[in-house]
């Protein structure tokens, strides 16, 4: 009942993967954006890095759209306008499905391992050294990164608590554009 309400998060979350392949120049082959049973974009296999990077698309576009439209919820609150709650609505289902799936966090996960394991089996002894050296830095936070990302996205309750931090975010204005100032000064 919750997926089909808040559906519209889906097609982003969708769209999110589609745009990433394009923007990192991965074949898409099919996609399918309205289906309530199922939708899903297919594509080549990528690299390691791509692979993370469609992964979290999703997470990074949703957030960034559901934050847009409840400041223009807002908006159109103080104007009065019952357009506000359909802004809501969809921020709300934004963020909601804004975690990668289970099967884009093994993906992004199973990408950087095998990277890595072919980084230690070919090349120079030097090279070789320098990845195992390197491994632990980049295998262990992606399997903690792609861990988090499974737990989100199995938990609806944690789902409903990062949609109150993102609306909760985005009523405090002036605290966002405080913390916005501090990331760029």
């Amino acid at each position: 009942m919750l997926f089909k309400l808040l559906f519209p998060g889906v097609i982003f979350h969708e769209l999110a993967h589609y745009l990433a392949c394009i923007l990192f120049g991965v074949k898409v082959f099919s996609t399918r954006l309205f289906d309530f049973q199922e939708a899903f974009i297919q594509h080549a296999k990528p690299n390691a890095w791509q692979a993370v990077g469609i992964s979290i698309a999703p997470f990074a576009l949703n957030n960034l759209l559901a934050v847009w439209l409840l400041l223009l919820a807002n908006d159109f609150v103080a104007a009065m306008n019952p357009v506000a709650i359909v802004f809501y609505w969809l921020a709300i289902a934004l963020a909601f499905h804004s975690f990668p799936s289970d099967t884009d966090a093994i993906n992004a996960f199973n990408a950087v391992k095998e990277s890595c394991v072919n980084h230690l089996r070919v090349g120079s002894t030097r090279k070789k050294f320098a990845w195992l050296i390197l491994t632990p830095f980049i295998f262990i936070p992606s399997l903690f990164l792609t861990g988090m990302l499974l737990l989100f996205d199995k938990s609806a309750f944690l789902k409903i608590v990062w949609v109150f931090i993102v609306v909760w975010t985005a009523l405090q204005p002036q605290q966002l554009a405080l913390f916005i100032n501090s990331i760029f000064v």
